[in-house]
């Protein structure tokens, strides 16, 4: 089970101490932490600080995706996720998954919503590997010889 802070900022995983009541917005077959607001306009930014973890994902799940059965790990499904598996490969959720060629492992993780480019899945999100304090200059992946 994930437990989430009394300041709503770090997760842990914990021990399920009491079985928590059904409720609509809880996922039943997998481990999330939802932000506590949702979009359905504009550009947002967040990041995630994953510091020296060996397994985790992260992304964005559309809102009408369902919460009660397994989460389709796809942007058709609604649910774009990058991770790291095994402490050193990582991968894009697409169809088919996608491994990221990494120069260097990533501590915080930026990500870029923009719904002002509509519901094209591919145009929606952005989900950038931050090395420092500038997320635009700073990134973990390499393509084509140059950093992007």
């Amino acid at each position: 089970m994930l437990q989430l802070s009394q300041d709503h900022t770090s997760v842990e995983c914990g021990v399920l101490v009491n079985r928590l009541p059904n409720n609509p917005e809880r996922f039943s077959y997998s481990y999330c932490v939802l932000a506590n607001r949702g979009f359905s306009s504009g550009k947002h930014y967040w990041e995630v600080q994953v510091g020296e973890k060996t397994k985790w994902r992260m992304g964005l799940i559309k809102g009408t995706a369902s919460r009660k059965s397994k989460l389709p790990k796809s942007p058709e499904g609604g649910v774009w996720l990058i991770g790291l598996k095994e402490g050193r490969v990582y991968e894009a959720f697409t169809t088919p998954r996608v491994t990221l060629p990494l120069i260097r492992q990533p501590r915080r993780l930026g990500v870029f919503l923009n719904y002002d480019r509509g519901e094209d899945e591919s145009q929606l999100t952005q989900i950038n590997l931050c090395l420092g304090a500038d997320p635009a200059s700073h990134s973990a992946v390499q393509r084509g010889g140059s950093s992007t």
